[in-house]
């Protein structure tokens, strides 16, 4: 996995840009990537169909998605919500959230 700095939707001449993270298979504690609680958007870029979940081990179900899609804000009801993603069916996902100047 990886992480970087990209500048995107959330850029403000303030902050150097937003973060994003590609996933390439299940991860049962976003918490161990940095984001926990922090996704507010994403994008799938294969046919593959993801679920996300509000607590680590694809536990309290929020809501599925299937790719291909481009960059897709979340609910605001599940806004900062998401601490697990389970692939359902294979390809990757790649997780977007608000920059913050405490972010590396």
């Amino acid at each position: 996995w990886y992480q970087r700095r990209v500048r995107g939707k959330h850029y403000t001449s303030q902050q150097e840009g937003d973060a994003i993270l590609l996933i390439e298979h299940s991860t049962d504690n976003l918490a161990q990537r940095g984001f926990d609680n922090t996704m507010s958007r994403y994008k799938i870029d294969g046919n593959e169909k993801w679920a996300f979940y509000d607590r680590p081990n694809f536990e309290g179900l929020l809501f599925t998605a299937t790719g291909p899609i481009n960059w897709t804000w979340v609910d605001s009801k599940y806004n900062d919500m998401v601490s697990s993603v389970r692939l359902v069916r294979q390809s990757s996902l790649t997780l977007g959230k608000h920059y913050t100047s405490q972010q590396e």
